[in-house]
């Protein structure tokens, strides 16, 4: 896509996705999915032209 806030959220969540798959902590897993949860929210509140 060629959307500004797509392009910074999709950085970001994939960084957040590379933490889950390194950590092998739980609680470290869930505290990172409450974030990705949170950056998904954003680009889910956009709306489509």
């Amino acid at each position: 896509m060629n959307c500004a806030i797509f392009q910074k959220q999709e950085s970001v969540i994939k960084k957040i996705i590379d933490k889950i798959n390194q950590t092998k902590n739980v609680q470290e897993k869930a505290g990172f999915a409450k974030e990705l949860q949170k950056e998904v929210d954003v680009l889910l509140s956009m709306q489509k032209d």
